[in-house]
């Protein structure tokens, strides 16, 4: 009796998806050692049975990057995201021995970084951008970073800050567009060898 009512529910599932394909658009995910507790269907056999997941993907994570999709500036100008670029590293210091015997490196660096824009921009669309990113634009912010390594002969020591180049398209008033980019510090420093 039980095996019946299962399977009418089962048939009665069919019959909704089949009988409105226009609303439901399926997506397939693998489902790995799921026949005991999601789907009492699946054949303990093939334990990679694909499962019909109903819904939309999610969108990609936004990998705690410190400033936001949107902004506006004042006067109704606003900025948003338009593309993230790659990531690349600004060189703070770079240390080579060149004597013939190793020598202890023990500093403090001084790293400076900041947004940084090359465009010529109006003070609105500069206020709109100031918005979006949620900082100062071409300014800049200095940390320390300590030192300890010892350097083998002809060996190097450099301490790079990571940024990464996001732009921005700006729309003015008066419905103006200008794409702006935008050197972002991911706030990450990276010690390696340098030239």
């Amino acid at each position: 009796m039980q095996l019946k009512k299962a399977l009418g529910a089962v048939a009665l599932g069919v019959t909704v998806l089949t009988a409105v394909p226009a609303l439901v658009v399926p997506q397939m995910a693998a489902a790995a050692d799921c026949y005991t507790s999601c789907d009492p269907w699946d054949d303990p056999n093939f334990v990679n049975d694909p499962i019909v997941v109903i819904g939309h993907n999610p969108p990609p994570p936004s990998e705690g990057w410190p400033f936001p999709w949107h902004g506006g500036g004042g006067g109704g100008a606003s900025a948003t995201v338009a593309a993230y670029g790659e990531k690349f590293e600004d060189k703070q210091f770079c240390r080579k021995n060149g004597n013939p015997y190793q020598e202890r490196l023990n500093v403090t660096v001084q790293v400076a970084t900041g947004y940084k824009v090359t465009a010529t921009l109006s003070a609105e669309a500069l206020n709109a951008l100031k918005a979006a990113v949620g900082a100062e634009i071409n300014t800049t912010t200095t940390t320390t970073h300590s030192v300890d390594v010892t350097l083998q002969p002809g060996q190097s020591f450099g301490v790079f800050a990571q940024y990464q180049t996001v732009t921005y398209s700006i729309t003015l008033p008066g419905g103006q567009t200008q794409l702006v980019d935008v050197q972002v510090p991911t706030n990450t420093i990276i010690d390696h060898a340098c030239s």
